[in-house]
Protein backbone atom coordinates (compact mmCIF):
# COMPACT_ATOMS: atom_id res chain seq x y z
CA UNK A 1 0.00 0.00 0.00
CA UNK A 2 1.31 3.53 -1.16
CA UNK A 3 0.25 6.86 0.38
CA UNK A 4 1.13 9.69 -2.01
CA UNK A 5 0.84 13.63 -1.96
CA UNK A 6 1.06 15.00 -5.02
CA UNK A 7 2.13 12.06 -6.86
CA UNK A 8 5.03 11.47 -4.58
CA UNK A 9 5.06 8.02 -1.79
CA UNK A 10 5.15 9.48 1.40
CA UNK A 11 4.14 6.17 3.33
CA UNK A 12 4.60 2.43 2.70
CA UNK A 13 2.89 -0.52 3.68
CA UNK A 14 4.48 -3.70 2.55
CA UNK A 15 3.03 -6.72 2.20
CA UNK A 16 5.63 -8.29 4.92
CA UNK A 17 3.94 -5.62 7.16
CA UNK A 18 7.40 -2.99 7.16
CA UNK A 19 6.53 0.14 7.48
CA UNK A 20 8.50 2.48 5.50
CA UNK A 21 8.09 6.78 6.52
CA UNK A 22 10.09 8.58 3.94
CA UNK A 23 11.07 5.66 2.30
CA UNK A 24 9.85 2.71 -0.05
CA UNK A 25 11.60 0.27 0.76
CA UNK A 26 11.79 -0.15 4.77
CA UNK A 27 14.80 -2.33 6.11
CA UNK A 28 13.07 -2.61 9.61
CA UNK A 29 8.80 -3.17 11.09
CA UNK A 30 9.42 0.36 10.96
CA UNK A 31 11.47 2.38 9.47
CA UNK A 32 11.27 6.61 8.90
CA UNK A 33 13.83 8.19 6.68
CA UNK A 34 14.26 11.86 6.22
CA UNK A 35 17.26 14.60 4.30
CA UNK A 36 18.22 16.15 7.44
CA UNK A 37 16.19 14.93 10.95
CA UNK A 38 14.65 11.50 10.69
CA UNK A 39 13.09 12.22 14.12
CA UNK A 40 9.61 10.38 16.69
CA UNK A 41 7.61 12.79 18.60
CA UNK A 42 5.76 11.48 21.17
CA UNK A 43 3.52 14.24 22.51
CA UNK A 44 1.44 14.48 25.83
CA UNK A 45 -1.73 16.98 24.99
CA UNK A 46 -3.46 17.67 28.28
CA UNK A 47 -3.26 21.03 29.81
CA UNK A 48 -2.11 19.85 33.46
CA UNK A 49 1.28 17.94 34.21
CA UNK A 50 1.82 17.20 37.77
CA UNK A 51 5.22 16.01 39.52
CA UNK A 52 5.63 12.60 38.45
CA UNK A 53 3.52 11.93 35.31
CA UNK A 54 4.33 10.06 32.78
CA UNK A 55 5.27 12.47 29.53
CA UNK A 56 6.29 9.65 26.81
CA UNK A 57 8.03 6.39 26.97
CA UNK A 58 9.76 3.80 24.92
CA UNK A 59 9.13 0.28 25.73
CA UNK A 60 10.96 -3.12 24.66
CA UNK A 61 9.39 -6.56 25.55
CA UNK A 62 10.57 -10.33 25.17
CA UNK A 63 10.94 -13.00 26.89
CA UNK A 64 11.49 -16.94 26.71
CA UNK A 65 7.67 -17.97 27.64
CA UNK A 66 6.29 -15.35 27.74
CA UNK A 67 5.85 -11.33 26.62
CA UNK A 68 7.35 -8.77 29.53
CA UNK A 69 8.61 -5.41 29.41
CA UNK A 70 12.57 -5.81 29.73
CA UNK A 71 13.64 -2.38 29.24
CA UNK A 72 12.26 1.09 28.68
CA UNK A 73 13.16 4.95 28.04
CA UNK A 74 10.82 7.14 30.38
CA UNK A 75 10.07 10.77 30.84
CA UNK A 76 8.47 11.84 33.50
CA UNK A 77 7.58 15.31 34.99
CA UNK A 78 10.11 16.22 38.17
CA UNK A 79 7.22 18.60 39.39
CA UNK A 80 4.18 20.42 38.82
CA UNK A 81 4.01 22.08 35.26
CA UNK A 82 3.58 25.86 34.90
CA UNK A 83 3.51 28.11 31.78
CA UNK A 84 6.90 28.92 32.66
CA UNK A 85 8.67 25.77 33.65
CA UNK A 86 8.42 22.45 32.44
CA UNK A 87 11.04 20.41 34.08
CA UNK A 88 11.65 16.61 33.29
CA UNK A 89 13.33 13.53 34.12
CA UNK A 90 14.78 10.74 31.86
CA UNK A 91 14.45 7.27 33.59
CA UNK A 92 16.30 4.31 31.67
CA UNK A 93 15.52 0.62 32.88
CA UNK A 94 17.17 -2.44 32.42
CA UNK A 95 16.59 -6.25 33.28
CA UNK A 96 19.14 -7.22 35.61
CA UNK A 97 20.51 -10.82 35.56
CA UNK A 98 18.85 -13.50 36.96
CA UNK A 99 15.17 -11.16 37.03
CA UNK A 100 12.71 -11.18 34.11
CA UNK A 101 10.91 -7.51 35.18
CA UNK A 102 12.91 -4.31 34.31
CA UNK A 103 14.40 -1.86 37.16
CA UNK A 104 15.38 1.64 37.28
CA UNK A 105 19.44 1.82 36.06
CA UNK A 106 19.88 5.30 35.43
CA UNK A 107 17.88 8.42 36.01
CA UNK A 108 19.08 12.06 34.67
CA UNK A 109 17.05 14.51 36.62
CA UNK A 110 15.78 18.38 35.95
CA UNK A 111 18.73 19.82 37.32
CA UNK A 112 21.39 17.49 34.81
CA UNK A 113 22.09 14.88 38.00
CA UNK A 114 22.28 11.49 37.14
CA UNK A 115 21.59 8.88 39.79
CA UNK A 116 23.03 5.34 38.70
CA UNK A 117 21.49 2.15 40.71
CA UNK A 118 24.75 0.22 39.77
CA UNK A 119 28.50 0.81 39.21
CA UNK A 120 29.58 3.60 36.37
CA UNK A 121 32.68 1.50 34.86
CA UNK A 122 35.22 2.31 32.59
CA UNK A 123 38.27 0.54 31.43
CA UNK A 124 40.29 2.76 34.38
CA UNK A 125 37.68 3.87 37.32
CA UNK A 126 34.28 2.49 39.46
CA UNK A 127 32.77 5.39 40.97
CA UNK A 128 30.45 3.10 43.29
CA UNK A 129 28.73 3.09 46.89
CA UNK A 130 28.68 -0.09 49.53
CA UNK A 131 26.00 -1.02 51.58
CA UNK A 132 27.75 -0.26 54.94
CA UNK A 133 29.74 3.06 53.90
CA UNK A 134 28.18 5.74 51.85
CA UNK A 135 30.18 7.37 49.43
CA UNK A 136 32.15 6.81 46.30
CA UNK A 137 35.26 4.88 45.04
CA UNK A 138 37.87 5.38 42.25
CA UNK A 139 39.82 2.80 41.76
CA UNK A 140 42.37 2.57 38.94
CA UNK A 141 41.52 -1.00 37.41
CA UNK A 142 44.03 -1.14 34.26
CA UNK A 143 46.76 -2.77 36.40
CA UNK A 144 45.46 -5.05 39.01
CA UNK A 145 48.96 -5.73 40.99
CA UNK A 146 48.98 -1.81 40.61
CA UNK A 147 45.63 -1.08 41.82
CA UNK A 148 44.89 2.10 43.54
CA UNK A 149 41.70 3.84 45.04
CA UNK A 150 40.74 6.81 47.06
CA UNK A 151 37.41 6.75 48.58
CA UNK A 152 35.26 9.18 50.12
CA UNK A 153 32.73 7.75 52.46
CA UNK A 154 30.55 8.40 55.83
CA UNK A 155 30.75 5.44 57.86
CA UNK A 156 28.05 4.02 60.21
CA UNK A 157 28.74 6.45 62.91
CA UNK A 158 28.48 9.22 60.61
CA UNK A 159 32.37 10.15 60.46
CA UNK A 160 33.99 11.40 57.53
CA UNK A 161 36.40 9.39 55.63
CA UNK A 162 38.66 10.17 52.68
CA UNK A 163 41.14 6.83 52.12
CA UNK A 164 44.31 6.24 49.92
CA UNK A 165 44.81 2.13 49.27
CA UNK A 166 47.81 1.31 47.34
CA UNK A 167 48.61 -2.59 45.66
CA UNK A 168 50.70 -3.04 48.55
CA UNK A 169 47.83 -2.87 50.97
CA UNK A 170 49.29 0.12 53.03
CA UNK A 171 45.77 2.64 53.41
CA UNK A 172 45.94 5.80 54.82
CA UNK A 173 42.86 7.35 56.23
CA UNK A 174 41.78 10.61 57.08
CA UNK A 175 38.78 10.75 59.30
CA UNK A 176 36.41 14.35 59.79
CA UNK A 177 34.87 15.22 62.64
Amino acid sequence: INFQLAASTKMVVRGDGKVGIGTTSPAQPLHIAHATDASIQLERVDTSVADGDGIGAILFRGGESSQTDVARIRVNADADWTSSSSPTKMIFETTPSGATADAVALTIDSSQNATFAGQLTSDHHIISTSADEKGISIQNTANASALRSLEMYIDSSGKGCIRKTSAGGADNDLFLQ
